[in-house]
């Protein structure tokens, strides 16, 4: 996830949290943006990955 579309996501988390207020959210986000959401009340956790160097995929979360 990019910068942008971390921003970009910051109201549909707010929805979400108010929808399924008694669900745990959270995200996957690369570490060097991870600073923007690190603080932000609709997320229950947070997890970072480097992905420098790396394979990028979603699959690559589970190896």
């Amino acid at each position: 996830m990019h910068l942008g579309d971390l921003i970009l996501i910051t109201p549909f988390l707010q929805v979400l949290r108010r929808h399924a207020g008694g669900s745990d959210i959270t995200l996957v986000v690369d570490e060097k943006v991870a600073d923007v959401v690190r603080y932000n009340p609709n997320i229950d956790h947070l997890i970072t990955i480097d992905k420098k160097g790396r394979d990028n995929s979603v699959r690559a979360l589970w190896h």
